[in-house]
């Protein structure tokens, strides 16, 4: 049985050159030091958590670092999938949502739940609880 002829969707996309991580205007404060692989949101997100906490203790240390590799690799994923035009082709030739946008917005929302942990916020579960009332009002009132 002869292979089926590719269709222009299954078509590998371009080989690009690597395009340069785009670089942080946000220093590191003084005494720490960020990966060099991490992403511009990241830095820029480390910088602004130690601006407002720079006692961290091991623990915290380690959260800031694992949402720092979770956002980098939330923006890793976003641009491949928007390299593939935000598509992807099923083996039966389907078109669908890339599954980069997924494990994007899933790493984005494990590094909100480390950095929920770190940054300091409202009074405990009453000030999500009135948050979400509030943008539940927001979204559902007439217009």
């Amino acid at each position: 049985m002869a292979p089926s002829p590719k269709r222009p969707h299954d078509a590998p996309p371009p080989n690009d050159p690597p395009k340069e991580a785009p670089v942080s205007t946000t220093p590191a404060p003084d005494g720490w030091a960020f990966p060099e692989e991490w992403s511009a949101e990241a830095l820029e997100m480390a910088a602004e958590v130690l601006a407002q906490r720079a006692d961290l203790s091991g623990a915290e240390v380690a959260l800031l670092e694992n949402a720092g590799w979770l956002l980098t690799q939330a923006s890793i994923a976003f641009d491949v999938a928007k390299r593939h035009a935000f598509e992807s082709t099923t083996d039966r030739g389907a078109i669908t949502l890339h599954p980069g946008l997924a494990e994007a917005r899933q790493a984005r929302l494990a590094a909100n739940a480390a950095l929920h942990k770190l940054v300091p916020h409202d009074s405990g579960a009453a000030a999500g609880t009135i948050a979400g009332a509030s943008l539940a009002r927001r979204r559902w009132s007439p217009r």
